[in-house]
């Protein structure tokens, strides 16, 4: 037989004042009828929202009160047969308001009553349970809030890390990035790799844009054209990889009294909002200020070959698992030189694009290339380097694997120039006997 572990004393005296314990992801509503909240609260594929208005409410908000739940008591008071519990002395008859909480398991009806006389408590009573208990105030105060209160503040309330597809659509442009295996690339309105943060903190700024105030919670269709939103100045789709259906989020015209507010509205739920005109103009981008400088993409671990090509002859460099090698003479390299190495052009970005390049494209010196720089992932991306460039320091590139005519720094030059000697295990010093 196995013995059965009894509680310690001080967890049978902690067991003894536990007046709620509930698990706040089980819940599925809550029902609040206080002296300032009269409001039901439900949860439907982990969004929660207002019953009466299909409102999204704010999930903090819902957290605080759910995680003030787990109640302890810090009195019990027990009825007895001689002297039953005068309710009415606590303010439990009638409660002062109570709150109810449906979840996976029986639902629970908490009931609020008066304050006590010292310390920041509260009476309360479970229905259906005999007992009245002392317990902290906070349960109550953070629940006892206006309509409003509950409300959530953000108009776009998303994990940013969970969306995989964003288009935009304004008047003058369109706009597309698809995130796959953790990197950002554009699909319109031209092919390319994204830089990974100017796409994130786009995303931050929309995913942060906070509501000014509702206009109407239940808009007319006929009025479209009014707001702006039959054409509106910024139209944007948000795919998040669990969802059937994508968010679209449209941004129509300033609002005739407050010109720093633009009308806004969701596709999923019905309100009609004013937000921050300054906050919907930072959401139209150039879509070239999204695009990648970097040369080369990928991580250290990811690079299998690398050949640099140059007046002096090429020289190519493989990796063999863990180890590194020059390809022509099977010569070992050290591998943490070779680790800088790959680092510095993984680092390796341009400064600008050439917007109109030439057609024949000779003057860059690209027709032969001065020198080159390929590495190997599971597709070569390789970077030809021309001539000097009209800005100091600075030189023509032809990036092929996105073609990309652009600007580079000269440091690319000497990365193409690296000596193999720069590479080999370091000879050990002759020990010296004494």
């Amino acid at each position: 037989l196995h013995e059965i572990k009894q509680p310690l004393p001080q967890e049978k005296e902690q067991l003894a004042k536990q007046v709620l314990s509930i698990a706040p992801e089980s819940v599925t509503q809550i029902a609040l009828d206080l002296p300032q909240a009269k409001i039901t609260l439900t949860r439907n594929q982990g969004v929660w929202r207002i019953a009466s208005s299909k409102r999204r409410a704010d999930p903090n908000r819902i957290n605080q009160i759910l995680n003030h739940t787990s109640l302890q008591a810090q009195r019990v008071l027990f009825a007895n047969q001689e002297k039953p519990l005068d309710l009415k002395t606590y303010g439990l008859e009638p409660a002062i308001g109570w709150l109810s909480l449906i979840s996976d398991s029986t639902p629970i009806t908490l009931q609020f009553g008066e304050t006590t006389a010292v310390g920041q408590n509260r009476y309360v009573a479970i229905s259906g349970r005999p007992e009245v208990y002392i317990v902290s105030s906070a349960l109550f105060d953070e629940a006892n809030q206006p309509t409003e209160k509950f409300q959530d503040p953000l108009f776009l309330r998303i994990n940013t890390w969970e969306v995989d597809h964003l288009a935009l659509a304004t008047p003058a442009q369109n706009l597309s990035l698809m995130r796959r295996e953790g990197q950002w690339r554009m699909t319109d309105p031209f092919e390319d790799v994204a830089d990974n943060t100017q796409a994130n903190e786009f995303l931050a700024r929309l995913t942060g844009m906070s509501i000014s105030h509702v206009v109407e919670l239940n808009p007319q269709v006929e009025k479209l054209s009014e707001w702006g939103l039959d054409q509106p100045r910024l139209e944007m789709r948000i795919h998040l990889p669990e969802s059937s259906e994508p968010i679209t989020v449209f941004f129509g015209k300033y609002l005739s009294d407050a010109e720093s507010l633009v009308f806004a509205k969701r596709s999923d739920e019905p309100a009609l909002f004013a937000v921050s005109a300054k906050e919907v103009d930072s959401l139209i981008v150039d879509p070239k200020s999204l695009r990648s400088k970097n040369c080369f993409s990928g991580s250290l671990d990811q690079v299998r070959r690398i050949r640099l090509e140059r007046p002096e002859g090429a020289l190519e460099l493989e990796r063999l698992e863990t180890r590194w090698r020059e390809a022509s003479s099977s010569r070992e390299l050290d591998l943490s030189k070779v680790n800088a190495f790959v680092q510095e052009l993984l680092a390796l970005r341009f400064q600008s694009f050439v917007e109109e390049p030439q057609a024949d494209g000779t003057s860059y010196g690209l027709k032969p290339a001065v020198s080159a720089i390929e590495i190997v992932l599971q597709e070569p991306q390789r970077l030809e380097i021309g001539n000097s460039a009209d800005e100091e320091q600075t030189r023509y590139g032809y990036l092929k694997h996105r073609k990309i005519l652009a600007r580079i720094p000269e440091q690319a030059s000497l990365l193409a120039a690296k000596n193999v000697e720069e590479l080999l295990i370091s000879a050990d010093p002759p020990s010296q006997e004494h």
